[in-house]
């Protein structure tokens, strides 16, 4: 489609991993997930719209490879989870931290965090610092090496 906007390498890995998953995507996954997604996307201190939105908007338009997924709970649930991620720092990213550490014994899991939070770093075209200290972060999190 002419209208999506051209993806990084890393978020092209990323929405491969997701479309060779084939379970059913659990209340857990999607906790870990939404948290993985706000962690990445609340990193600076602030949630620019044009941000979220542009994430949502490369999500939605490859829904396709995302069986299964509510778009409109994750959007809802991302967007509460960013405000608590701000509105207190320490709280919301203990709680974003124990959803995501929830599902490091189960592999495929821990792969789909880790393309989410790789597509979420890549929503804005580029990679910011604080960014990548996230990601890195939720490798280590759910045991994973580079």
């Amino acid at each position: 489609m002419a209208d999506q906007p051209p993806l990084s390498e890393s978020a092209a890995y990323a929405i491969a991993a997701w479309s060779r998953f084939e379970d059913e995507i659990d209340d857990l996954l999607l906790k870990a997930l939404v948290s993985t997604f706000a962690l990445v996307a609340a990193s600076d201190g602030n949630l620019a719209p044009q941000e979220s939105a542009r994430f949502f908007s490369m999500l939605r338009t490859r829904a396709r490879l995302f069986p299964g997924f509510d778009f409109d709970w994750v959007e809802d649930s991302f967007r509460d989870a960013c405000a608590a991620l701000l509105s207190d720092p320490e709280a919301g990213q203990s709680r974003a931290k124990g959803h995501i550490e929830a599902v490091k014994r189960t592999a495929s899991h821990c792969q789909l965090v880790l393309a989410a939070a790789h597509v979420a770093a890549d929503a804005d075209d580029r990679e910011q610092p604080q960014e990548r200290a996230v990601v890195a972060e939720i490798r280590t999190l759910l045991d994973v090496s580079a």
